[in-house]
């Protein structure tokens, strides 16, 4: 055990990408001055080659405005978020 793991615990690691790629798209479409809708999305990557550290995000979503009358605003929206993450770390776990 004292001459696998601990020789490697001098090896680089990190929780930080090395490289992230981020899009970032909106749109908005209003029909009228009282109304708007809004689509929207979010694309990020991330990686660390080092580590074999892969992160992908997928962020869409719409909103929608309208007000009826100068004391009402009705707003809603959804926003969908997909995120999948690959990490090849292995933990060890020490005793004592």
């Amino acid at each position: 055990y004292w001459n696998s793991v601990y020789p490697s615990r001098g090896f680089e690691a990190t929780n930080q990408p090395e490289e992230v790629h981020e899009t970032k798209l909106s749109t908005t479409w209003a029909p009228s001055a009282n109304m708007a809708a809004t689509l929207y999305a979010r694309v990020r990557y991330e990686e660390n080659d080092t580590v074999k550290y892969e992160q992908t995000t997928f962020v869409p979503g719409f909103s929608v405005w309208y007000a009826p009358n100068n004391k009402i605003n009705l707003t809603m929206a959804y926003n969908f978020s997909k995120q999948d993450t690959e990490n090849r770390a292995c933990v060890g776990w020490y005793h004592g």
